[in-house]
């Protein structure tokens, strides 16, 4: 089981370690997360078996896949803080809302696969859709991990990143 990275532990971000945990029920996979609220952290840690990060360096290090779900305003920080630690082993899934792949892939030296997921509210007590597209070096076997990871929450759906 590959090893998730959340970067942000808003609404969102535990709508989606919800789903983990339910459709992998006793054996999820290890969750990482950072998460700059420390009584967020707290609250997110009496509620789930996570190991948090101390930066969002150390967490880019240590997770396969990497979900960018931040606030669309602190991706050029966040973004420029995971560059130096991503590779081409590494998935980029983002939920940051009007952040286009070609933005993201832009932050980074070398070729990363990246995977844009856009899902909606209900998707908080699991009756969600979520929207996928991938960005240009992302391939199907990154739609498909992204599918399973987004199914927990709801429905999936692939489509075109201009839709």
């Amino acid at each position: 089981m590959q090893t998730i990275g959340l970067i942000g532990g808003g609404n969102m971000a535990e709508a989606i370690i919800k789903g983990i945990i339910r459709t992998n029920g006793q054996n999820p996979p290890s969750i990482l997360i950072y998460e700059p609220n420390k009584n967020r952290c707290e609250t997110l840690g009496r509620e789930y078996t996570l190991r948090f990060c101390e930066n969002n360096g150390e967490l880019a290090q240590e997770s396969e896949i990497i979900l960018l779900a931040v606030k669309p305003q602190v991706a050029p920080i966040v973004l420029k803080e995971i560059a130096p630690h991503v590779d081409d082993r590494r998935l980029i899934l983002s939920i940051m809302a009007g952040i286009p792949t070609a933005a993201i892939e832009s932050y980074f030296s070398s070729p990363v696969r990246v995977v844009r997921a856009m899902p909606n509210t209900p998707a908080t007590i699991g009756e969600g859709v979520t929207a996928l597209c991938a960005g240009c070096h992302a391939g199907g076997d990154d739609l498909q991990q992204a599918e399973a990871l987004f199914s927990g929450i709801g429905t999936v759906l692939r489509v075109e990143e201009k839709q």
